[in-house]
């Protein structure tokens, strides 16, 4: 440079003119990230770099930005000749994830990022033994745990949420029950506080919020328990048929004879071993077979049987009635209920004559007392007699006594 002044003096001086320094690097970050960018030549001593929004963008002295809020922001790089180079640097804003951060093993929960996807791994899983992530945010429970889920989108920036993966309930208790009966089932963990427990088909078992199952027709139905953090575990209930009642074939009443009833069962379980319970006494028969003959039933009582084939049980058979016992004739100065029949015991607690013949099914006479079959009478007994010690039983000419029993009989007899 040439300097001229009015008396035509001159004097000249070199300038030296340096080139502007230059600034690489990526001049774009996310909030709470950093880049690096970097000054050519030597760097200024004091200041080498400067931001001039800082509530944006931060910078060290060695370049490195970090991304504060989203906006913009000029870099200024300054190098040891106190030339400077800007550069403006764009923080982009981190994106959000919406969606429910809890699943069920098994199930799935959907997550959503905003703003456009990244093109390659739009979502990643830290712990894929827990939880699983597909490109468009589908979360798949795995196993219990908690698993962190990072969304990345087209800027780069990424967002985290941890999702946890509940375990499934457990279920506890018989799933078999009887048309009429019910079986407790009991879910593991706090239950659902609206509706813990459901029934896919109620017109087979109906469920009620405590687990009590109640089979309605034979069949299977798929309940299901729900617990407090959603989860779901099912079990299939299958409802077991009755098998029918009894029928009540035909009742032999008691006798003088016999004195117990008898009644024939019939429609029982064809195969299998069955169990007939009656009632009253709750005294139980098993066996097999369809039909059976029950002996020794107490005279002047009602009777029901029920049938148990090993899972289930019947209702009530019909009623079975066994009459009382004939009435016992006694003979004191007259008889009590009426002159004895053929089924009808006689005691004779007073002294007595025939008048003609006389029938019953046994015959006892006191002590002391005296009977006399007249002369052309007979005395028609079906079991024994007794005659008591001081009795006696004594039959005129032409009487007799008559017997259809092969028995034993005791006392005076003449």
């Amino acid at each position: 440079m040439t300097y001229r002044n009015s008396n035509g003096c001159t004097q000249t001086v070199t300038v030296t003119v340096n080139p502007l320094p230059t600034i690489t690097g990526t001049p774009a970050v996310c909030i709470g990230s950093t880049t690096q960018l970097t000054g050519s030549a030597t760097a200024n001593a004091t200041t080498p770099w400067t931001s001039a929004t800082t509530a944006v963008a931060t910078v060290s002295n060695t370049g490195l930005v970090t991304g504060v809020a989203a906006g913009t922001s000029v870099i200024t790089y300054r190098n040891s000749n106190g030339c400077t180079q800007t550069v403006t640097v764009t923080v982009n804003p981190l994106p959000t994830i919406t969606g429910t951060a809890t699943v069920c093993i098994g199930s799935a929960t959907q997550l959503t990022g905003s703003a456009t996807a990244n093109a390659t791994t739009p979502w990643t899983s830290a712990t894929t033994a827990v939880a699983t992530v597909d490109n468009t945010g589908l979360v798949t429970g795995v196993a219990a745990g908690t698993s962190v889920i990072t969304y990345r989108n087209s800027n780069g920036c990424t967002q985290t949420v941890t999702v946890t993966v509940n375990p499934l309930p457990t279920i506890t208790g018989t799933p078999a029950v009887c048309i009429g009966s019910t079986t407790q089932l009991t879910g593991s963990a706090t239950p659902n506080a609206t509706t813990p427990w459901t029934s896919a088909t109620t017109a087979v078992a109906t469920v009620s919020n405590t687990g009590l199952v109640t089979g309605v027709a034979a069949g299977t139905s798929v309940i299901t328990y729900r617990n407090s953090n959603g989860c779901i575990q099912t079990v299939t209930v299958t409802v077991n048929p009755l098998p029918l009642a009894p029928t009540v074939g035909t009742i032999i009443q008691p006798t003088c004879v016999i004195t117990t009833g008898s009644v024939d069962l019939s429609g029982l379980p064809s195969t299998g071993t069955w169990t007939l319970t009656r009632s009253p006494g709750a005294v139980v028969t098993t066996g097999t077979g369809t039909t059976v003959t029950i002996t020794g039933l107490a005279a002047n009582t009602t009777y029901t049987y029920t049938v148990g084939n090993g899972t289930c049980t019947s209702v009530s058979s019909a009623n079975i009635v066994v009459n009382q016992l004939p009435l016992l004739a006694t003979w004191n100065a007259g008889w009590t209920n009426g002159p004895p029949t053929i089924n009808q015991p006689v005691v004779f607690a007073g002294d007595y004559t025939s008048a003609g013949d006389l029938n019953s099914c046994s015959c006892t006479v006191n002590s002391g007392v005296n009977v006399v079959i007249s002369d052309g009478n007979t005395l028609t007994v079906t079991n024994a007699v007794t005659v008591s010690s001081g009795a006696t039983l004594t039959f005129e000419n032409n009487s007799s006594l008559m017997q259809d029993s092969n028995v034993v009989n005791t006392g005076e007899i003449t």
